[in-house]
């Protein structure tokens, strides 16, 4: 079964640099508990997690509208293409 399969066409992302509040925000109003990070180019840098914003942003106490997602995102995401096999 090839990737092209299973995954969805419609994806949204956010930027490094937006605040996790915009990028929670989102999330919510998609219903989805991840999201994929791009930088200036457009390129991923990472990936947002409900879980990153949880651990990393409110539970130490931070502001979700003053911290950056870059600070709490997951860097380092690993990619496949549609046409890979699951």
């Amino acid at each position: 079964m090839k990737v092209r399969e299973l995954m969805t066409g419609s994806a949204v992302s956010v930027h490094e640099d937006e605040p996790v509040v915009a990028a929670a925000r989102l999330m919510k109003a998609r219903n989805i508990g991840s999201i994929p990070v791009c930088g200036d180019d457009g390129q991923l840098t990472g990936i947002l997690t409900d879980r990153d914003i949880v651990v990393r942003c409110v539970a130490p106490g931070a502001d979700p509208g003053a911290v950056k997602i870059a600070a709490v995102m997951t860097p380092g995401t690993v990619t496949v293409t549609p046409a890979d096999e699951v």
